[in-house]
């Protein structure tokens, strides 16, 4: 038994008994986390990230800002040309204007005193419906109760 403990040194020349005698007396390390570290790492990425989504607000601002000032320009420009229609239709529409139209394209003239024309008129006589006899009572009847009923709801309302 001896020969046998002899020959089953491993590589390093130590019997089995004093390595397991090695392991055994191994300690555990263990690492203390310095917490004001994690805690001052945190609050830099929080502080990062704020500033990030504050630099994203003001660009943002920034461009709501020149569109507010393009689409003045635009509201400026469609008013200024919208006074410009008004004054062409107050230019085309002017009674000077629709005279010298009259006169030169059209032919028409001013009328004088002297050449007035009177023409007497007919009065043609009023054509009213013409009803079947058979319907009047069905007429007579239904616009009455429309209004029979209506003025008893006035009457109830007057209550």
């Amino acid at each position: 038994m001896i020969q046998a403990q002899s020959y089953a040194r491993n590589a390093e020349g130590l019997d089995r008994s004093e390595q397991q005698a090695r392991t055994a007396m191994v300690r555990r390390t263990y690492t203390r986390v310095n917490g004001k570290r994690v805690v001052v790492v945190k609050a830099a990425v929080l502080l990062f990230a704020y500033a990030l989504v504050l630099v994203y607000l003001c660009i943002k601002s920034a461009t709501l800002g020149y569109q507010i000032v393009d689409l003045e320009k635009q509201i400026n420009n469609l008013e200024t040309s919208n006074k410009r229609i008004e004054y062409q239709i107050a230019t085309e529409t002017s009674l000077q204007r629709v005279e010298t139209v009259a006169v030169k394209e059209l032919d028409m003239y001013k009328p004088d005193i002297s050449s007035v024309l009177q023409i007497a008129a007919q009065p043609e006589p009023v054509k009213t419906a013409e009803v079947p006899k058979g319907d009047v009572s069905k007429q007579h009847t239904i616009g009455s109760n429309i209004l029979q009923k209506t003025y008893q709801t006035i009457a109830k309302m007057s209550r």
